[in-house]
């Protein structure tokens, strides 16, 4: 897995922790 790839999971992973309404 890239750095990249994992940079992008973990900013989908923080946005599903606290959705913005």
């Amino acid at each position: 897995m890239t750095p990249i790839e994992k940079g992008k999971l973990s900013t989908k992973k923080e946005k599903e922790k606290r959705p913005t309404r």
